[in-house]
């Protein structure tokens, strides 16, 4: 509880046209705070409120009234500083709030470029994996046609190993022959 607090209780039974008591203003504050305490507070606020009554009747109207108008241009005033610092805080959150709203743009905009690059991607490798199925196709097909072929190598081997035989057989016959001839 703060004197500040105990002030406001203190007009709001005033202005209700009771007298201020610590029993009547800590059940105004809600019970909050102790005897002790609230009694010493009440006290110093009271005291200032007579001080300040007493102040106000035995001084001259001409200065209460260059007193009210002095208050007055000063509540002017702190008004005017409170509208300012309002306005320059809503102008700093609009700013702050625009410049979210242009990093969101700009993140939605990021996101849609990485989803369109995920997108690509995502075709490339399905190409990729397809090139990759027709070359291995392409490569057994190679591998079978290779050992096709070195099959018939072989057989073309054996055919000429055969024929070579039979050639160098007919060349000793002929040989034996013109031999015999002669």
């Amino acid at each position: 509880m703060t004197e500040e607090e105990v002030r406001k209780a203190v007009e709001e039974l005033l202005a209700k046209g009771e007298k201020p008591s610590v029993r009547k203003v800590r059940t105004a504050l809600g019970e909050r705070g102790s005897h002790t305490d609230l009694s010493a507070i009440l006290r110093k606020v009271l005291e200032q409120r007579d001080r300040l009554n007493t102040a106000r009747s035995e001084m001259p109207q001409e200065v209460r009234d260059r007193l009210d108008l002095l208050a007055a241009d000063f509540w002017q005033a702190a008004q005017q500083k409170a509208n300012q610092a309002v306005e320059d805080a809503e102008r700093g959150a609009a700013t702050r709030v625009a410049t979210a709203e242009d990093q969101t743009r700009e993140m939605a905009e990021h996101a849609d470029l990485l989803e369109a690059t995920v997108k690509e991607t995502d075709k490339l490798i399905s190409l990729l994996k397809q090139s990759e199925e027709k070359a291995n196709k392409r490569a057994k097909d190679a591998e079978s046609k290779a050992a096709t072929l070195q099959a018939k190598l072989r057989v073309a081997n054996e055919n000429s190993k055969k024929r070579d035989a039979e050639f160098d057989e007919l060349y000793r016959r002929l040989d034996t022959v013109l031999k015999k001839a002669s």
